[in-house]
């Protein structure tokens, strides 16, 4: 039944009682590939706390923000992984289309890419300027994975990392551009971050919240 569902929604082939992967499940969902993100799977299960307290939710709102982060460094370490997965396997890509067609682009200089996680993105849009330089921030143990892959890419030289909470902590300044990708689903109070991103810019400067994972 289980294969036959994959059949159903185009992912293997049936013939004579036998399966078989098709392109689409060959690229992204077999381990050994490089665009392999069969990691996300097991990363986005359902929350049925959540939905339990949903009623109570909407009477009361949200609770008070946590005093810790809710991951483990651990959990953190794992995410990381996960979120390369997903960004070699075609958002980097995708998101590189997006940036490079502003027409800003071409006099930015200093990039921040907030909550950039394994830095994959933020260091292709790098790539594909002649002259900008970029900086990676997310979480203290976050970073330490993120710096792994900037030395994988060979980009020391264009890249820095940034440790910290985006809630509480500085991000930095003088930024022609801030991208903010599947991040901002992090803010304590949006407005209070929004503000710090804008103060963050310089004149003129762009900010750019995508959420391709969603």
């Amino acid at each position: 039944m289980f294969l036959d569902s994959l059949v159903a929604i185009d992912l293997l082939q049936k013939k004579d009682g036998r399966y078989r992967n098709l392109p689409i499940a060959q690229v992204f969902l077999v381990e050994n590939s490089p665009r392999f993100f069969g990691r996300l799977f097991t990363f986005m299960k359902p929350d049925d706390q959540f939905l339990q307290n949903l009623p109570k939710l909407v009477k009361e709102g949200p609770p008070p923000p946590p005093e810790k982060p809710p991951f483990s460094e651990d959990a953190l370490a794992k995410g990381v992984l996960m979120m390369a997965d997903t960004e070699r396997a075609g958002y980097a890509q995708k998101t590189v289309e997006i940036a490079s067609e502003l027409p800003e682009f071409p006099s930015f200089r200093k990039m921040l890419d907030l909550g950039g996680g394994p830095g994959i993105i933020g260091m292709a849009i790098v790539d594909a300027h002649p002259t900008m330089k970029g900086f990676i921030f997310d979480l203290p143990p976050v970073v330490k994975e993120t710096k792994k892959f900037i030395q994988e890419y060979e980009m020391e030289g264009r890249m820095e990392i940034l440790g910290g909470d985006f809630n509480h902590d500085p991000i930095g300044e003088g930024y022609d551009c801030v991208l903010a990708c599947n991040s901002l689903q992090f803010a304590q109070v949006i407005d209070s971050v929004v503000k710090k991103i804008y103060d963050a810019l310089n004149p003129g400067g762009v900010f750019v919240s995508l959420y391709p994972f969603g």
